[in-house]
């Protein structure tokens, strides 16, 4: 018996993993071909994109989705770079912010991982007294 139920537990463990691993091929595939027609995508269709990749990003870290992302970012940044666009990467961007930063600096250009920091701060110092101008 105990045989059994340990068997179905590897199986749950190990169709689980093929499962994440599975949607992970899926968005990692949807951002890079949101990438390359980055100008002819819907800007909401590539904010939802973003926050989707970066929420499961947040959940299962995965280099190749880290990567897909941050690519996506730039290209979404080719089109409008407001620091809005850090919102919707904020989940991953928190929760991995080293291997976030060290992907985003290797990916932008000087000014782009320049105007990237600056959003991040904007985005940040909006959180903590909001978006007022009379608070600033």
């Amino acid at each position: 018996m105990k045989n059994i139920i340990f068997t179905f537990l590897i199986l749950f463990t190990f169709n689980i993993s093929a499962f994440s691993a599975t949607a992970h091929e899926s968005l990692i595939n949807e951002c890079k071909s949101v990438s390359k027609e980055i100008k002819k995508t819907p800007l909401l269709s590539v904010n939802k994109l973003l926050i989707r990749a970066s929420e499961e990003l947040a959940k299962n870290y995965d280099e190749k989705l880290l990567v897909s992302l941050v690519g996506l970012l730039k290209s979404s940044y080719s089109v409008d770079s407001n620091y809005y666009s850090i919102e919707f990467i904020y989940p991953a961007f928190t929760k991995h912010k080293v291997a976030f930063d060290k992907e985003v600096k290797k990916q932008f250009s000087k000014k782009g991982y320049k105007t990237f920091n600056e959003n991040v701060a904007l985005f940040e110092n909006e959180q903590k007294v909001g978006n007022d101008p009379k608070s600033n």
